[in-house]
This record gives structure tokens, sequence and C-alpha cells, in this order.
């Protein structure tokens, strides 16, 4: 009896994540294929690809706040994205147009359903209360692009098993370099 219970109980949470999922890209597919075409393929010199091009950013803590401040706050600038380049500027979804709960799970269809192979270990699906947390909070597409340029430095800079701790320093602040004495970036 105790087996027929977990595999209901499994099979009922992958049908809810697979319902999500389906929410998701019917969002995505009303609000967002539009620039980034369905799948997120993107479109070439217009809107970049999200498929397979997201997931890695949540390898690094500022991963997780990026998408959302995205979504909520727009995009603007020049980017690469997948080895191309593009300089334009993606509008903010407000909560409007896109509630809390519908937009964590667009962003969850776009990352277990887009990116679900470059996801780190232990990903966690947005919440709508996390998407919330934004409100009141000033979002600028300019700030956002700096957020990405940041993150896809840490990026570069190796492979990351597990999300880094704590934030990053402000500019110009003391790095520690190899567990000796911070060094004054620039000095």
């Amino acid at each position: 009896m105790r087996r027929l219970i977990l595999s209901l109980a499994a099979l009922l949470g992958s049908h809810a994540a697979m319902a999500g999922d389906d929410a998701g890209e019917a969002l995505f597919d009303k609000h967002c294929a539009v620039c980034h075409q369905p799948g997120g393929i993107g479109s070439p010199g217009f809107a970049p690809p999200l498929a397979e091009a997201l997931g890695q950013r949540l390898q690094v803590e500022e991963g997780r706040a990026y998408l959302p401040r995205v979504l909520r706050g727009g995009l603007s600038g020049p980017i690469e994205s997948k080895g191309q380049r593009y300089n334009g500027a993606m509008p903010p979804f407000a909560t409007a147009a896109l509630s809390d709960a519908e937009a964590a799970a667009v962003l969850n269809y776009l990352l277990t359903g887009l990116n679900g192979a470059l996801l780190p270990a232990g990903f966690q699906p947005y919440a709508a209360d996390e998407i919330g947390a934004l409100q009141g909070k000033p979002v600028a597409a300019g700030d956002n692009r700096k957020l990405r340029e940041r993150i896809d430095a840490l990026l570069k800079s190796g492979p990351h098993a597990q999300p880094l701790r704590g934030s990053l320093p402000p500019e110009g602040a003391a790095l520690p370099l190899g567990g000796g004495p911070a060094v004054k970036k620039g000095g």
C-alpha cells in the first residue's frame, strides 16, 4: 500500500510540474514568442534565443535574481547570446500583464522546458512570492544589462559546480586573490 501511495504521489507531482510547464509555455507563446519565437529560438539580429541560453546563469547566485529582474524591468543595450550580438530593448512586463504566479510559470518553463540540461543540480523552480519581492523596487533595463555582464564575467572565470555564496563586491572594492590578502582592483 505504501508503495502505491508513493507512486501516486510521484505521478501527481510530475503531472503538476507538467501542468505548470504547459501554463508557462502558453503564457510564453502569448507574451514572449512574438519576439523570441516559439520554443525560444530567437530571431537573429532582433531578439536573442532563450532556449539553451539561460540555464547556465543560475550557476552563480546573482543569476537567480537576474531573470525575474529582466522580466519585470526589461533589458536594454548591447548583449551577446550564443555567439551573436544584439543591441535592442526588451520591454518590462508589469504585473498588469503577468501576475507574479504567471511570471514564475514563464520563467520555470524557460528554465525547465528550454534550459533543463544547463541548470545547476538542485535547481528550485521560481515561486510567485519570489517574483513579488521585486514589487516597489526599481528595476532598470540598463542595470539588468550590467548585472548580466557581471554574471557572464563570473561564468567565464571558470566552471561553477555550485552557486556562489555572498554577493559581488562593489566596483573598485578590494578582491581577495588566491586566498591571500585582498588586493585593490586596478592597483
